[in-house]
């Protein structure tokens, strides 16, 4: 059984306003000049574009059952391709033509669209480094124009236009598949099923980030194809990346994969090469090539180096770049208005001192400054004024970085998640009803702040001249998982369990917390406290694939799974799934 750690997030949007909204940025665009800035403006549009096409769609799809052609859906994929082509025109020149874009934006803007739709979160686009640009290589591999191309929504919508614009495709649709996340299959209407089998003599596109854990949503649309007269041989795949599926594919899926015709321009080959360039104004240029950080491969960096755990599936890109003027670190935040976010926190941060200096976001990347001959925090005498320093950090951030209610896990959704992770590590089912209920009387005491959610020790730094800092502290409260934005109490149950704060330790914490101004409801805290080691071990066990049959292929990692499994031994009784011994606070 897998944990419970990922987590989708969507906002809805009015469509009207929504791409008045895109056409005003348009007009903004075209008054750029041409370059490496233009373009990141011009992607974030294309973007936000594919998140509300997306958002109409599934509307349509709610309402239907299947997927259909619509007139508002084909009007989209039409705003989609005359935005991917200035995509690519202005990645290969970077000259942004918006015309062709424009007027298709004002045509859907004139048909009729509901009050409202749920965009969802584009992860690819957010965390992983996902580039247009990629997959315009990729298109022009094909060697030849595919009678359709099909994305899988969400984000195979857009990327599925930067194919079709690069390859001229004819038709492009996107779809929705349905179904048990490992097993899912398509819901066509009749008409849909007939254009698409219309195409099975030329090569069919289907575009879509991953693999992820089980290939299901690209085999299920090849499996499609197949039933309407497409050979397998002429349905070519567009992932994100090279890799087979994860451990939840099926060896017939997993062969079925490999013999697939596939098609990749990886990040490496594409992206990495221009990066330096990117944030050359920045850094001043690049004496060297850059170093990889990712993986766990700052640990080279790091006091403790190796003996501190990396889980390289929840890292973003990072990168160390060394020029005249010293060493930067170039992380990946996000495109568009993604990483717009991720640059706001971090701006805010180090501008109250309290996180490395942030130089600027480039096209995805966040330039900081690098923290030379750095040593961790809170050791020995200077305890006292470390924890002093964690209360200031955290009252900080819940007074200057607030968030809406939307934007994290309910306290419902964290008790399932704690029943469920919970279940496995103890290796006895526990009830939900208790925890349910409490989740429910505890919901509207919930304030939401744009959380840290990532206290460990390695993560606070003491710079030569004293000062603490506090790094990687600007996303994980928009990360890839189920948690979320949560109550500042969420921070104070991690600073307990990473920073092994003894009772007293925790009560000085939260009185310099109410010197700042801000409480922290107890019972809250109590709710929290297992919740938040349920959700540790569930990312502990989804970074090593080895975990899942008890053997570790990463020391530290075996070692912080065996200290969060105690520590929830310790307080949950697993018969009755309660408090056997509640934290004393």
């Amino acid at each position: 059984m897998l944990m419970l750690v990922f987590g989708d997030r969507e906002r809805t949007v009015e469509p009207r306003a929504e791409l008045a909204r895109l056409q005003v940025a348009c007009e903004r665009l075209e008054r750029l000049e041409p370059g490496n800035r233009s373009h990141a403006a011009l992607v974030a549009i294309f973007i936000d574009v594919a998140e509300l096409s997306q958002g109409l769609v599934d509307a349509e799809f709610a309402r239907a059952g299947t997927d259909r052609l619509t007139l508002r859906g084909c009007s989209g994929a039409e705003v989609l391709r005359a935005l991917a082509g200035a995509v690519i025109r202005s990645g290969d020149s970077r000259v942004t033509p918006m015309d062709a874009a424009r007027s298709a934006m004002r045509q859907l803007a004139a048909m009729p669209l509901p009050g409202a739709v749920a965009c969802r979160r584009q992860e690819g686009f957010a965390f992983y480094a996902v580039y247009p640009e990629a997959y315009v290589a990729a298109a022009r591999r094909l060697g030849e124009c595919p009678g359709a191309v099909i994305g899988i929504r969400s984000i195979g919508i857009g990327l599925a236009a930067i194919v079709s614009a690069a390859t001229a495709a004819p038709f492009m649709v996107s779809v929705r598949p349905i179904g048990p996340p490992f097993a899912r299959r398509l819901a066509l209407a009749p008409e849909l099923q007939r254009r698409l089998a219309a195409c099975t003599g030329q090569p069919v596109a289907v575009v879509d980030e991953g693999p992820g854990l089980s290939g299901s949503s690209f085999l299920a649309v090849g499996r499609a194809l197949r039933s309407l007269g497409c050979p397998a041989r002429r349905v070519h795949f567009f992932p994100s990346h090279g890799g087979l599926p994860g451990a939840a594919a099926s060896d017939a899926d997993r062969a079925a994969w490999q013999h697939a015709p596939r098609h990749v321009a990886s990040f490496e080959d594409v992206v990495l090469p221009h990066l330096a360039s990117w944030v050359a104004d920045l850094t001043g240029p690049a004496v060297e090539p850059l170093e990889d950080m990712s993986a766990g491969e700052w640990r080279r960096h790091h006091p403790l180096g190796a003996r501190l755990p990396a889980q390289p599936m929840w890292e973003r890109r990072k990168y160390l770049l060394r020029s005249e003027r010293g060493r930067f670190l170039l992380r990946f935040a996000g495109l568009g208005r993604y990483g717009e976010a991720v640059h706001r926190r971090a701006r805010v941060l180090a501008e109250a001192g309290l996180s490395p200096p942030v130089l600027g976001l480039r096209y995805g990347f966040l330039v900081e400054e690098w923290i030379e001959d750095a040593r961790m925090a809170g050791a020995g005498q200077e305890r006292a004024g470390f924890l002093a320093h964690v209360a200031a950090y955290l009252a900080f951030r819940a007074q200057r970085l607030p968030a809406t209610p939307d934007r994290g896990a309910s306290l419902d959704e964290l008790a399932r998640m704690l029943v469920h992770n919970a279940s496995e590590a103890l290796e006895q089912p526990l009830p939900e009803a208790p925890w349910l209920s409490w989740a429910r009387m505890l919901e509207p005491r919930v304030r939401r702040i744009e959380t840290d959610g990532r206290l460990h020790r390695w993560e606070w730094l003491c710079t030569r001249d004293g000062r603490v800092l506090k790094c990687d502290g600007y996303d994980h409260c928009d990360g890839h998982d189920i948690v979320g934005c949560q109550d500042v109490a969420w921070d104070v149950t991690g600073a307990v369990h990473e920073l092994d704060l003894t009772r007293s330790e925790l009560l000085v914490v939260l009185e310099r917390l109410g010197a700042h101004g801000v409480s922290v409801d107890l019972d809250l805290l109590r709710f929290l406290w297992p919740c938040y080691l349920a959700f540790q071990l569930g990312c502990i066990g989804r970074s090593d694939p080895g975990s899942r049959n008890g053997k570790w292929s990463d020391n530290a990692l075996a070692q912080e799974h065996g200290r969060y499994t105690a520590q929830l031994k310790k307080i949950i009784c697993a018969p009755c799934g309660r408090y056997s011994s509640e934290p004393t606070l």
